[in-house]
């Protein structure tokens, strides 16, 4: 997973106070099975692992991660 800060600052509620903070973008690498190609998604920045980035771009969908994710890294 990849994650960038950009030039650009929001302000967001954290922790009870607001903060001016960067505005980060999260993707996540991820092969086509049956072409090889690779593609990125753009993912929830807050999430820390590719099984919750992977879940997060599909709200409320049940899958299997375990075998969709071929490897974490």
């Amino acid at each position: 997973m990849l994650k960038v800060d950009t030039a650009e600052k929001r302000n967001r509620w954290r922790n009870g106070e607001w903060i001016t903070a960067p505005l980060s973008l999260a993707f996540l690498q991820v092969v086509c099975p049956s072409t090889q190609k690779t593609y990125f998604l753009r993912v929830d920045p807050e999430v820390d692992t590719a099984k919750a980035a992977l879940a997060s771009t599909l709200p409320g969908y049940v899958r299997d991660w375990e075998s969709d994710l071929v490897a974490e890294t």
